[in-house]
């Protein structure tokens, strides 16, 4: 599933502004900014919506009826956005571009911690909950309870727990597939069935706003874009951070095509080339591409330090603090969750075991980890007045922190 990258840094007006902007617009030619992070953009961590500050000296009734009116506009704006955006053609970067992040997968492909993760794996399909008012947030987890609660005794224990996160986890996984199958039909334009790599670079260049004249002398210099003479590097395109997104996609794909002479893709290696947690193969390369990137010394192995490291720079106490967090998280699923031997360090087969969403030893210490958060009377099971009152755990949103936010500073 693909998210839906609006940016938190932008004003509340300016959502708005833009969100109405969007579902008044019959042309629907608007298409999300791709969003490519690199692992050492530590930024990129901090997901949640800052708050918002407001200077004026104090609110009059008008101030406070205006601020509540763009509350409620900016949420049905959101929300009309979203549902917008699952009607809309397949043919958009989001859906385009390999997802960095995979349901149910602890870690993005990018190396960074998915923070929702345990949301995922209880909640099932957070797009769809995130477009709910509370109530019905809360009438969902309320829901999950009851489905997970097998033998209705209004507990949940370890083994519930268990298999409702593998139930979770393979619902992710079929989802993935389904739609990955829908891309792969949309970019099969000669229904051979099979997706050729240049059936993907024009699409993908369309999407991004290049004419068809434009592709077609891109793809004459390209000599139809054939892996045995990579040249993408070499071709002027209007966007450079298209090139390096399209190299990065090439190299993606030749690892997925285990025929590497033809340059076109079975709907088996599309399915690997955009969700490799479905494979062994692929989970392990994912492994490799992620430790690669983090292994400042090169032996192929990662220690504490080298999983936490910041990039070089200047900044400032707010940033610090944030990075310290940061820091903090991924010490802690270093230690007690990658490193499954506790030596201190964590070679490719330790990732792959960990990135696995299959992975059986993973399943069972989510599930502790779950128990251990919740159970507030150490009794080893989870009643619904617990799971409930840790709802924030599971349900919390962006929608839900705006709200939150303006209601804080009131």
């Amino acid at each position: 599933m693909l998210s839906t990258n609006l940016d938190h840094n932008s004003s509340m007006r300016e959502k708005v502004k833009k969100c109405m902007a969007a579902t008044t617009s019959s042309t629907n030619n608007n298409t999300i900014s791709d969003r490519h992070s690199n692992i050492n953009d530590h930024a990129d961590h901090n997901t949640d919506f800052s708050r918002s500050r407001w200077q004026s000296g104090g609110f009059t009734n008008r101030s406070v009826l205006n601020v509540l009116v763009i509350v409620l506009v900016s949420s049905w704006c959101l929300s009309s956005c979203l549902v917008m955006a699952k009607s809309l053609n397949m043919d958009t970067v989001d859906n385009l571009a390999v997802p960095d992040h995979l349901d149910g997968v602890k870690m993005e492909q990018d190396g960074h911690l998915n923070q929702r993760f345990r949301q995922e794996i209880f909640m099932g399909d957070l797009e769809d909950l995130d477009e709910l008012p509370y109530e019905a947030r809360r009438a969902k987890l309320d829901e999950v309870f009851e489905k997970a609660d097998v033998d209705n005794d209004q507990y949940l224990d370890l083994k519930e727990l268990e298999e409702w996160i593998q139930r979770k986890l393979e619902e992710h996984l079929d989802e993935a597939t389904n739609e990955t199958d829908k891309m792969f039909t949309y970019l099969d334009s000669n229904k051979d069935g099979f997706v050729q790599w240049e059936e993907y670079f024009r699409k993908y260049l369309e999407a991004r706003g290049y004419n068809k004249p434009m592709i077609d002398n891109y793809v004459r210099k390209l000599g139809s874009v054939d892996f045995n003479e990579t040249l993408l590097e070499y071709i002027p395109l209007k966007r450079n951070e298209d090139r390096a997104i399209l190299m990065r996609y090439q190299n993606r794909w030749f690892d997925a095509d285990e025929d590497t002479q033809d340059n076109k893709l079975t709907k088996e290696e599309f399915l690997k080339f955009r969700h490799p947690e479905h494979r062994e193969d692929s989970t392990l390369e994912m492994a490799e591409s992620i430790l690669n990137s983090l292994d400042k010394n090169r032996n192929e192995k990662l220690t504490v330090d080298e999983f936490i490291a910041l990039p070089p720079g200047i900044v400032s106490e707010t940033e610090a603090k944030d990075d310290r967090q940061w820091q903090d998280e991924r010490k802690y699923e270093f230690e007690n969750y990658i490193d499954s031997n506790k030596d201190g360090i964590v070679d490719v087969v330790e990732l792959k075991h960990y990135l696995n969403p299959r992975n059986p030893v993973q399943i069972k210490n989510e599930a502790v980890a779950i128990l251990e958060m919740i159970d507030d009377n150490n009794d080893k099971y989870l009643s619904k007045q617990e799971v409930l009152h840790h709802e924030s755990e599971f349900i919390s949103s962006k929608m839900v922190e705006i709200a939150k936010n303006f209601h804080d500073e009131f």
